[in-house]
């Protein structure tokens, strides 16, 4: 897969069958893009939980 992602912009999805692709189009690149910045979102909530855990 690496050598793909070096030849060509891959994206992925956990929804559906999941699985990566090449976007057909730049509607598909924005909804991957939407989707990588929630996932970021979520990830940084709970990060910040666990740092404030490690401060006590």
């Amino acid at each position: 897969m690496n050598w793909e992602r070096k030849k060509h912009f891959i994206c992925s999805t956990t929804s559906g069958d999941g699985g990566y692709y090449r976007p057909a189009s730049r509607a598909d690149i924005q909804h991957f893009l939407d989707g990588q910045e929630q996932l970021i979102k979520r990830h940084a909530v709970s990060m910040r939980l666990a740092r404030r855990l490690m401060r006590r």
